[in-house]
């Protein structure tokens, strides 16, 4: 953990240093003659040419790849969400009688929100599915009941396919 933040704080300060580099090579490369002999720079351009180039090239390549890593960051994200709800809806089609009859009172209760008991092996693996989850580890001492919420999406889709869980 420690030896990511770093990282992140070192591209971060590299990329703020790296802008005013990437800014003044592409001056100096992209920059008409006439306008680099008014601030003196072209005898400079002319001898360094090949330095300035390969330092903007690489600060450009540097920027790119901030800038790829930015949206692959953003994309996995959104996929990865796709992903779960996708894989969750495919597991409700295979559920056990068991797992339904937990599920439906859920829907005939009209609530988010169960007391259920921890030692239920169809309880745990719809926990582990990711269909409910635990929401407190403080539950009942006598009944060995915890208060399960179900995923809201799923919710929402058995509510609307109530048939699914006949």
């Amino acid at each position: 953990m420690v030896t990511e933040t770093l990282i992140i704080n070192f591209i971060g300060i590299i990329s703020k240093t790296t802008l005013p580099i990437t800014l003044s090579t592409g001056v100096l490369i992209f920059l008409p003659t006439k306008y680099l002999d008014l601030l003196k720079l072209s005898e400079f351009r002319s001898e360094h040419i090949t330095v300035i180039s390969l330092l903007f090239i690489i600060c450009i390549g540097f920027h790119f790849s901030v800038f790829i890593r930015k949206i692959n960051k953003l994309l996995s994200g959104k996929v990865s969400a796709i992903y779960k709800k996708h894989k969750m809806l495919k597991y409700i089609s295979k559920l056990t009688e068991k797992e339904k009859k937990i599920l439906f009172l859920y829907i005939s209760e009209n609530t988010q929100t169960l007391y259920l008991s921890i030692e239920s092996g169809v309880v745990r693996g719809l926990e582990l599915k990711g269909i409910i989850l635990r929401v407190t580890n403080i539950g009942d001492a006598i009944s060995s009941t915890f208060a399960y919420n179900i995923q809201p999406y799923i919710y929402n889709y058995l509510v609307k396919h109530k048939e699914r869980l006949s």
